[in-house]
């Protein structure tokens, strides 16, 4: 983008690349923040809201306490996030309140100065509240600054107490949620605020959604399961459907394992496009190495449902401790990226072990190789399609990444049962 400016300059960018105070830094902005030792007089995020899961990690809680060690003692933190001075909608509201309870949870004051566009200036200094139309006008002068838009009337008009008074009175009822880096809660509010201006049917199902919680997934789940349960009763090939629901469920495990560990790997280490490559294909290594591994290994196993069983109880216990060390020891992360290598491996070659077996379990009731192989491929995509969807909008911005987890074990533990049930009918 530098580059394009840089060939491509208006008069703007041409005078500001040519300024001997710019100093132009090709990092991510988080990784940057937390590892120079410099400090800072101010520092103003240039994203104007948190779009995706990727751009929210300057919109969190921590990424507010990192930058406040950054800062000197009277320093200012500056953002903005889309407003109104006519109408505060409820999406509009909630956006705003969950990265504001994250500034006032961090900051000993933060300023608030409603329009078109919210700006929030954060620091321990009491001096960011004192600031008047006046003050910013005699400093203007001071420094010769040629400002065509900042003159007293406008600045007079943007800093105007009843503009704070009705953004107060228009935030009552707003949600008291923190935006944080494992709970990326404006990721949900801006997908509802985007949905209800360019697609508001959708909308409505989205907040719907946004009301779930783990317990009515739990619900749904066990609801589910009794009606295969039901089927499975009345159906002669027991494990056939076992087989394909246990590969559906473990596609969605893969899918979703990869979305959050991408998403943990951006807020630990920053955004590093090569290193999230290299990330990936360990992921698909590790399938290939553990499909390579029990192919060698299928005719020397002669309990092929216990084994299935087995990976299944693997893939789930995985799941529960994914969330317990990304969330409890995301410190430890930071220290060693092989443990994070590690992680894309294990659930890789999980799922590379789990596809072979199945094949040869299903095909004890089919002799169709291609039909077989067919049914199981497009269980294993279906899972992972869904998962796609609702994991990047429902399960992390709405539960969080580890209730996301909860719902993989959740999941993984309805398959299993389904499996010993038909595994205690087989034998």
């Amino acid at each position: 983008l530098i580059k394009m400016l840089e060939k491509y300059p208006s008069r703007l960018t041409e005078r500001e690349l040519q300024d001997n105070r710019v100093n132009i830094i090709n990092k991510d902005g988080r990784f940057f923040v937390k590892n120079t030792p410099n400090k800072y007089d101010i520092v103003l995020l240039g994203l104007s809201k948190p779009a995706d899961l990727s751009s929210n990690r300057v919109f969190t809680q921590e990424f507010f306490a990192l930058i406040k060690k950054r800062l000197n003692p009277d320093g200012i933190l500056a953002l903005y996030l889309p407003g109104s001075l006519t109408y505060l909608s409820s999406e509009l509201r909630d956006l705003n309140a969950c990265i504001l309870n994250g500034l006032k949870s961090t900051y000993s004051y933060v300023r608030i100065i409603p329009g078109d566009y919210n700006m929030f200036l954060a620091s321990d200094s009491g001096d960011v509240m004192n600031v008047n139309s006046h003050l910013i006008t005699q400093r203007i002068n001071q420094e010769n600054i040629k400002a065509d838009i900042l003159v007293p009337a406008y600045l007079d008009y943007r800093l105007d107490k009843k503009w704070l008074e009705w953004f107060t009175h228009s935030s009552l009822g707003a949600t008291r949620k923190i935006n944080r880096d494992f709970m990326p809660t404006a990721v949900f509010q801006m997908l509802v605020l985007w949905n209800k201006q360019f697609s508001p049917r959708f909308a409505y199902i989205l907040e719907a959604l946004g009301s779930l919680d783990l317990k009515v997934v739990l619900v749904l789940l066990c609801a589910i399961t009794f009606i295969l349960f039901l089927v499975l009763h009345y159906k002669h090939n027991l494990i056939k459907l076992s087989i394909t629901y246990s590969i559906a469920t473990t596609g969605f495990f893969a899918m979703l394992i990869n979305l959050i560990l991408i998403f943990s790997f951006q807020v630990i280490y920053g955004y590093l496009y090569h290193r999230i490559g290299i990330l990936i294909s360990i992921f698909m290594a590790g399938t290939a190495l553990g499909s390579i591994f029990i192919t060698n290994r299928l005719e020397k196993i002669k309990k092929d449902c216990s084994s299935f069983i087995r990976l299944e109880i693997a893939v789930t216990l995985f799941s529960l401790l994914l969330a317990l060390i990304i969330t409890r020891f995301s410190n430890g992360l930071a220290k060693s990226p092989l443990i994070f290598m590690t992680l894309f491996f294990i659930p890789g070659f999980l799922m590379g072990l789990e596809f072979p077996l199945a094949s040869k379990i299903y095909l004890v009731k089919s002799n169709k190789i291609g039909q077989t192989v067919g049914i199981l491929y497009s269980a294993d995509l279906l899972g992972g399609w869904l998962a796609g969807i609702l994991g990047g909008i429902i399960l992390l911005p709405v539960f969080g990444l580890f209730n996301a987890c909860m719902v993989m074990v959740i999941l993984k533990l309805s398959s299993l049962l389904l499996l010993l049930v038909t595994n205690t009918k087989i034998n």
